[in-house]
Parts: C-alpha cells; sequence; structure tokens
C-alpha cells in the first residue's frame, strides 16, 4: 500500500482526466479503478486486495470528515498519507509512525510503549496489553483499561487516530470523540484539535453539533478544561479551547451550558474568566459566558454565587469603568445572579460593592442608553422591597446597607437623571421607579427594626429627602406611561412612608393617581376633653 501513496500524483492525474463534469472529487469505485489503471501501467509492483484499497479510501474519508464517501482529488496526496500511517498504527508498526509526518510522529511515537491510562512505561518485567478492538492504545491490566475506557477510549475506541495535519478537515464528532484521550499532555494535539474545535463552534451551520457532541461526550469537556490547565500560558492552545468553552456557556438559557456545572468545573472556569482580567476583548467573552450561566436556573445561580463570581465581575468593573462593553456585561451578570435568588445572592454583590460600581459606571456614561437600562435593571434586582415593614435579622442589616449605598454613592440621583435623559425608554422608567418603590419600603422597615420610636416621619433621613425630590420625575413618569406599574407604585409607597400627598401634588400628581385613603386627613387633635367624656 505504501507504493499507492508514492504514486499518487499519477492516480490523481488520471481522477482528473475522468471528471467529466469538472467536479474534483472522486468515489471509492473510482479511486479503485485509477489505482488498477496505473497498476496496469506497471508502476505499482506490490499486490493488494480490493479491501485494502476499500479500507484506506475510508480511512481517508473518516480523516477527511466527509458524509458522502467522496474525496477531493487535490487533497488525496495528504489524507492518504494520513491514512496510511493510521491503519499501520493500528496495527502496532513501526511503518505507520514512519508514514505520519515528522510533527505527528513525535506526537504519537509513545502511543503504544506507555499505558493509555496512568502513562507508565513498558519494561522488561511488565508488559502492556493491546487494545483488542482498536490494536491503538496498550494498558497495563483491567484496572487500567477500565480506567481509560471511562475516560475517553469508548468514544474513540476503533476510530480513526486524528493527527494535527488531518484534524484540519475533521468534523465534529471525531475530534470530541479523540480529544479527551489523546490531547491532554501532547500540545501540538492539544493546539490543532482546539483550533479545529473552536473553527467549528464560529461556524453558524456546525456549532449545534459541537455542543451536542460535548454534551455526548463530558470527558472531552474535562479534557478542555485540562488542557487549559496545562497550557495556560500557550495562546495558541488556550485562547481556542477557553473560547469553545464560552461559546458553550452562552447558549440561550444555559441550554449546554450547564454541563459546566453538573461537572463542577465552575470554579475553575471562573477562574480562567479571571486570568482574563487584562486581555479586554477575553474577559468580555469570558463575562458573556458566565451572563449565560446566570440565566440557567436557580442551579447554576447558586454554583456561581458559591464560586465567588461576584467578586471577579465587581473587579472587571472597577478595572473597566471606561469601557462601555464590559460593564454592560457585568451589570448583567450581577442582575442575572441576584435575580430571584434571595437574601444569598444580593448579600454576596451588595457586600461586594456592587451598588457602588454600578452607580459610579452609570454616572461616568450617564449618555450611554443602553449602560443605564442594564444598570437599572441590576439595580432593581440588587435592591428588593419589603412590603410588609417586618425585616428583621439579617434582612436588617442588608437593608440599611442598600440604603446607605444608594444614598452614598448618589445612586437615587443617578437613575433619576437616566429617567430624565431617556424618558422615551420605557424600561429605564420602570426598573428606576422599582427601586425607588423598594427604597421606600425598606427605609421604612429599617427604621423600625431599628427601633425608631413613633413619629419617625419627624426623624428624616437623607434617603427620605431624595425620594421626596425625585417625585417629580416619578410623576413624569406615570403620566407619560399610564400602563407601567412600577412608577405608579412608587408614588404611593413614597407618599404613604417618606413624605406626604401634600409632596405628591406639589409635584404635578394628580389626585386620582393617590389611592384616596392617602387623601383623607386626620381630625385634628383636641387639647382637652369635652366634659362628657370625662
Amino acid at each position: 500500500m505504501e507504493e499507492v501513496v508514492t504514486n499518487v500524483a499519477q492516480i490523481c492525474d488520471i481522477l482528473f482526466e475522468w471528471d467529466d463534469e469538472g467536479e474534483g472529487t472522486c468515489t471509492k469505485n473510482g479511486f479503485r479503478r485509477a489505482v488498477q489503471a496505473v497498476a496496469a501501467s506497471g508502476k505499482l509492483t506490490s499486490s493488494f486486495t480490493r479491501e485494502d484499497l476499500d479500507a484506506l479510501f475510508d480511512c481517508a474519508v473518516s480523516i477527511a470528515g466527509q458524509s458522502n464517501a467522496t474525496l477531493i482529488i487535490g487533497e488525496l496526496p495528504e489524507l492518504l498519507k494520513v491514512a496510511l500511517g493510521t491503519l499501520a498504527a493500528r496495527k502496532g508498526t513501526a511503518a505507520g509512525r514512519g508514514a505520519l509526518t515528522s510533527a505527528e510522529a513525535d506526537v504519537f511515537d509513545g502511543l503504544l510503549d506507555k499505558c493509555g491510562a496512568c502513562g507508565a512505561e513498558a519494561s522488561e518485567g511488565k508488559k502492556l496489553a493491546l487494545c483488542q478492538r482498536c490494536k491503538c492504545v496498550r494498558y497495563c491490566g483491567r484496572e487500567c483499561q477500565i480506567a481509560g475506557w471511562k475516560a475517553g477510549h469508548k468514544d474513540s475506541c476503533g476510530k480513526v487516530i486524528l493527527g494535527p495535519n488531518a484534524v484540519r478537515n475533521a468534523g465534529a464528532s471525531q475530534v470530541v470523540s479523540a480529544l479527551s484521550e489523546f490531547a491532554v499532555g501532547r500540545p501540538v494535539v492539544a493546539e490543532a484539535y482546539c483550533k479545529r474545535l473552536a473553527q467549528l463552534t464560529l461556524d453558524p451551520t456546525t456549532y449545534t453539533e459541537v455542543f451536542s457532541q460535548l454534551i455526548a461526550n463530558q470527558n472531552a469537556v474535562k479534557a478542555l478544561m485540562k488542557v487549559m490547565e496545562q497550557n495556560v500560558k500557550c495562546v495558541e492552545i488556550f485562547r481556542p479551547a477557553y473560547m469553545v468553552l464560552c461559546a458553550l456557556c452562552m447558549s440561550p438559557e444555559g441550554k449546554y451550558g450547564y454541563v459546566i456545572v453538573e461537572l463542577d468545573l465552575l470554579k475553575e472556569f471562573i477562574g480562567f474568566v479571571k486570568k482574563m482580567k487584562y486581555e479586554g476583548q477575553l474577559l468580555v467573552t469570558g463575562l458573556s459566558a458566565l451572563r449565560g450561566l446566570a440565566n440557567g436556573g436557580p442551579t447554576a445561580k447558586e454554583a456561581l454565587i458559591q464560586s465567588g463570581t461576584s467578586a471577579v465581575v465587581v473587579d472587571a468593573l472597577d478595572l473597566y469603568q471606561d469601557e462601555p462593553e464590559p460593564l454592560l456585561q457585568g451589570f448583567a451578570v450581577l442582575g442575572n445572579i441576584t435575580h430571584r435568588t434571595g437574601l444569598k445572592g444580593r448579600k454576596t454583590v451588595i457586600w461586594g460593592h456592587g451598588i457602588q460600581m454600578v452607580v459610579r459606571a452609570m454616572r461616568k456614561h450617564a449618555e450611554h442608553e443602553q449602560l443605564q437600562q442594564f444598570g437599572a435593571k441590576a439595580l432593581r434586582n440588587f435592591i428588593a422591597g419589603d412590603e410588609t415593614g417586618m425585616v428583621c435579622g439579617e434582612a436588617s442589616v442588608i437593608a440599611h446597607v442598600c440604603v446607605d449605598g444608594m444614598v452614598r454613592f448618589l445612586g437615587i440621583e443617578t437613575l433619576a437623571d437616566a429617567m430624565v435623559n431617556f424618558p422615551e425608554n420605557s424600561e429605564i422608567q420602570e426598573d428606576a421607579c422599582a427601586v425607588f418603590a423598594n427604597l421606600g419600603s425598606i427605609d421604612v422597615a429599617s427604621k423600625r427594626a431599628n427601633g425608631v420610636q413613633p413619629g419617625w416621619k419627624d426623624t428624616s433621613t437623607q434617603a427620605t429627602k431624595n425620594l421626596i425630590e425625585v417625585l417629580p420625575v416619578i410623576v413624569s413618569a406615570v403620566k407619560k406611561f399610564p400602563s407601567l406599574g412600577s412608577p405608579r407604585h412608587a408614588l404611593h409607597v413614597i407618599t404613604a412612608t417618606s413624605g406626604t400627598p401634600e409632596h405628591a401634588l406639589e409635584a404635578g400628581a394628580d389626585e386620582e393617581m393617590l389611592p384616596p385613603k392617602l387623601l383623607i386627613k386626620p381630625p385634628p387633635q383636641l387639647k382637652k376633653l369635652p366634659p362628657q367624656l370625662k
């Protein structure tokens, strides 16, 4: 069969000559006939069977990743060379490795000389058993064979071992099935595999196949993480692997990204995102991945909270205050983490200076509409309201920190400015007013929890004054967007807790905007009781 590869130029000439349609491809039957034509001319002296030619062609098709059992004639020289080496490697022959390129020979040289599970080398007193199915991997014994099977050989056994050159044309299933077994510890293979996988991931016609294969073969996901860990300083390997995992996490509603959480790899992945702190666009990609994971449901959010995601994101917000794109993604991550996660989720963000960073960035980019919208949404998720007025314990402390942070870092004024600057943006109006309503309720609740005596309205705080001052903006939102619930709710809450109906009317509110019970004036207090009541 070596002579077939040696004389492949003549075979290609015949195939091109027979290609009347000009498609530039050949079938198995056409390839077999071309080889027979070259043999008839006396240029092939060794004997070979039809089965040998079919096996060589099928192996080349597998390497090329073709699904229609055809090959491009111009690619035959390279494909047949790699296919011949692969077939020989399956038989464990030295000739097989000699047929590979020099780089591939170096990569796979120790494949049969070491245990495929533990890496132990063969010695005089220790022989390695060959996998009887594929004859490509050896093991110390039964235990290592089982371990190797679970670690990835189950998916790659019997399939073509792709070298760095051949993998350039491989499909998703071929790359993923071999990734877990052959990429770890082999930088040359890791680079080729990761680059091809990233290429397939960026292709809109193949990315879903890549994700499906990774979900089906979760050992490949572990291998990607291991490859990143081993090659964190090698940009050519780390970046494509990082991009593949980020794309996996960015799938809608965490459809595929859940595997990162399921395999308990989230902390390691967040660590890689943190390493991209000074890498600009790679950090943005990582933040987008975390945002996608936070959309995946309560389990993913809980894992993100416990893995210290908020600290990484807040650090990024602090570093990239002048760049809107990282800020947008960071706002979205923090907002998603705190959305319906209760006290635990809000606590990690609030104690971690989340309010400060979001408000500071919003003030810095006051004319950026999308950033104002994302910021208002994030603050709404940070600051949950308390309609009962019965907040106590740790919740009371968090409520106090929320109010204090919004006052200290001018959060109330910042949201009011956003409402004024973008009066047509209903989302900004809705979310900002929701924050005002929540602040009004928790301000009252925190006062009660801290023992403020009856007559607390006389004990005015800065938060109370600020909320009363933004009543004109809230009234404008009520009039402009009568169907929105939060502006009207904010008007009612602030009027009932922080201000008076007179404050609302002075801000431009109509009487029908306020609940009737707020407009009922209490009777004047009598200084002396009438004689009949004594």
